[in-house]
């Protein structure tokens, strides 16, 4: 018997946004970018984001799609 709701979600990506966000560090391995570039599309506000904690210890999350959909149009 499942014990919840959302473990029977899990591994869907449905409530799991883990499944669905690459870090900063995986976007940038995988697209063969540097984080400073990653940096100049946030702040032009061509990629949206997410940050948990604060300062230096931050870690920026962005969502698969919008990654492929940024990639998609640089590319262009």
């Amino acid at each position: 018997m499942v014990k919840s709701l959302t473990d029977s979600f899990k591994g869907f990506g449905i409530l799991d946004p883990t499944e669905d966000t690459l870090t900063e560090e995986q976007v940038c391995i995988k697209y063969n970018v540097t984080r400073r570039t990653m940096y100049n599309h946030r702040r032009n506000g061509r990629i949206a984001y997410s940050k948990t904690g604060a300062g230096r210890n931050c870690k920026i999350l962005y969502r698969k799609a919008d990654v492929m959909d940024l990639f998609a149009e640089v590319n262009a």
